[in-house]
């Protein structure tokens, strides 16, 4: 089939939520979302792998709802956006995830990732760095080719190399860049002459309100970039200090505009989180000898970066204070890129280059990581230390 004539689908494997898009060869045909159905298995990724571990057919179960609810959005996409097509006549499903849930997707244990040395099964491409692969695993999904994005380690997967495939075709190869994707981990990357570093930082669930008071009532939360906002009020009004302590000895918490409370407890896990996301960065620019008047963007991508305010972000010392203003935030990456796969092929090939020049930094092995963490608690600009 002619490459413009071709069906093909491109999927944003969330942990949370499945974003598809249909199209016929460059042109998008019709869209989809819908909420992982392995919610009901854990709310993360790290509680999906704990009840399948050791238990293929537990595997086996959550591996084959994934495919099952890919088939399906599959249909409804076809039904909505090419009716006169058939399900046959799609060429391929492209489908950049975390390493975690592309494992699941194409039933691979994913325990390896989840303790050290945190070393996946598949990185999903071979040797030759030629063409994709899945390890262990049919490639087809009920008949359809399935294209698996290639992950670099076991915390930076498909989503990060078919976002930055995304991005890099929209730059002039002379920008240095600071690339970060935050949610229950931190993923960065910094383009610096050509050069491409990347790291992970386990920031738990703070930043999605997961383990916030005030994001357990009334079973609604706050996102990330909200909470941030909050932390930067509270500090700007004296109400907390740089250590993140009330400045009022009495006060337990704080009453929010909403008459949610956020505790104390809140509060340190959001520096936890906030720590480790500009620990692992501080650590990557200090080993890569970057020199942050430089950097020329910072890019965030994914839900926390929809609504951040730099000014917050930089009052807490999320980022640092001189790249406030070249933040620029990108949406879902991640669908942007799969779905310049899904529409031309020859884009695997790029996005398999990018992911070959991609240096992981392991930052659990790493002393300067200690270090830089703990500088970080505190909320001020540390990146200068």
């Amino acid at each position: 089939m002619e490459e413009e004539l071709r069906l093909s689908i491109g999927v944003d494997l969330g942990t949370t939520n499945i974003e598809a898009r249909l199209f016929r060869g460059k042109e998008l045909l019709a869209e989809t979302a819908g909420e992982n159905c392995l919610g009901e298995y854990g709310p993360d990724v790290l509680s999906r792998v704990q009840y399948c571990t050791g238990d293929e057919s537990a595997l086996r179960k959550l591996s084959e709802a994934l495919r099952l609810q890919l088939d399906r959005m599959a249909e409804a996409l076809i039904r909505s956006g090419a009716p006169e097509h058939s399900r046959k006549e799609l060429a391929g499903i492209y489908v950049a995830g975390n390493p975690i849930m592309e494992h699941f997707l194409a039933g691979i244990p994913a325990d390896s990732i989840a303790a050290y040395p945190f070393k996946p099964l598949s990185l999903f491409y071979d040797e030759s760095w030629q063409q994709l692969s899945v390890l262990r695993s049919p490639d087809r999904l009920f008949g359809t080719p399935l294209y698996i994005m290639p992950c670099v380690s076991g915390y930076v997967g498909g989503d990060i190399t078919a976002g930055l495939a995304a991005l890099e075709r929209e730059l002039d190869p002379a920008v240095n860049y600071i690339f970060m994707d935050i949610g229950t981990n931190g993923e960065m990357v910094l383009r610096q002459d050509g050069v491409y570093s990347c790291c992970s930082a386990p920031c738990g669930p703070a930043f999605e309100g997961a383990e916030v008071s005030v994001g357990r009532k009334n079973g609604r939360g706050y996102y990330g970039s909200q909470l941030i906002d909050i932390l930067a009020e509270l500090l700007a009004a004296d109400i907390i200090d740089e250590t993140g302590r009330f400045t009022d000895d009495d006060t337990g918490a704080v009453e929010l505009d909403d008459g949610w409370m956020l505790t104390q407890e809140d509060i340190r896990n959001l520096q936890l989180a906030k720590a480790a996301v500009a620990g692992g960065l501080h650590t990557m620019l200090k080993l890569r000898n970057a020199d942050i008047s430089r950097i020329d963007r910072l890019f965030i991508a994914g839900v926390f970066g929809e609504n951040l305010d730099p000014d917050s972000a930089a009052k807490i010392g999320l980022i640092p204070l001189p790249l406030k203003n070249r933040l620029v935030t990108l949406g879902n990456s991640s669908l942007k890129g799969v779905s310049l796969a899904a529409a031309d092929s020859s884009v695997l090939k790029e996005i398999l280059e990018l992911s070959r020049r991609l240096d992981y930094i392991e930052l659990s092995i790493e002393p300067a990581f200690t270090d830089t963490f703990y500088s970080h608690m505190t909320l001020e600009d540390n990146y200068g230390a």
